[in-house]
C-alpha cells in the first residue's frame, strides 16, 4: 500500500487507508515480509467528501486557483474539442499514432497532424455556428451521397 500511496500522492491524500494483517497462531499480527493482509479498508476523508457532496454531478478540479469557473470550463471544453478532432483525424485520415523512432519522422507526423487540425477546425467552427453539431463521419457520409 505504501508504494501505491507514494506513486499516487494526490489521490492518496483523499483517503484514509487501513491495512490489517492476518493474525498468527497466538492471535497477534503476523510479522515479516511474508505477512499477508487480512483486510484493506478505506474511506474518504471528511474534508474531500464534503466538497464532492456539494457538487451535484460533474466536477472539474484544477490547480489554477486564479482562474474563474467560466475560464476553466472554456479551457476544458476546448481541450475536449481538440482531443475529439485529433481522434477523428487519426481515424478518418488513417494517421496512426507516432510510433516512430527517428526525430525527423516524429516531427513530420506532428506537423501533418497540426496542419490537418488547422484545416478542419475552421470548418467545424463554421458548422457549429450554423447549428450543425455532427461529427466528421456523418458529415463525410452526407457529402458522399
Amino acid at each position: 500500500m505504501g508504494q501505491l500511496e507514494q506513486r499516487h500522492k494526490r489521490v492518496a491524500s483523499h483517503y484514509e487507508v487501513t491495512v490489517r494483517r492476518q493474525l498468527d497462531k497466538r492471535d497477534r499480527p503476523a510479522r515479516g515480509k511474508q505477512a499477508k493482509a487480512a483486510t484493506v479498508e478505506y474511506k474518504r476523508r471528511p474534508k474531500h467528501a464534503a466538497v464532492d457532496a456539494g457538487a451535484l454531478g460533474y466536477m472539474l478540479r484544477t490547480s489554477h486557483a486564479d482562474r474563474d469557473v467560466a475560464r476553466v470550463l472554456r479551457t476544458y471544453w476546448t481541450l475536449i474539442a481538440v482531443t475529439a478532432t485529433f481522434r477523428e483525424l487519426k481515424s478518418s485520415l488513417g494517421l496512426r499514432p507516432p510510433y516512430h523512432r527517428l526525430n525527423a519522422r516524429v516531427l513530420a507526423h506532428m506537423l501533418i497532424s497540426v496542419l490537418a487540425y488547422h484545416a478542419v477546425h475552421p470548418i467545424g467552427t463554421r458548422l457549429r455556428g450554423h447549428g450543425i453539431w455532427l461529427g466528421w463521419q456523418p458529415i463525410r457520409e452526407k457529402l458522399r451521397d
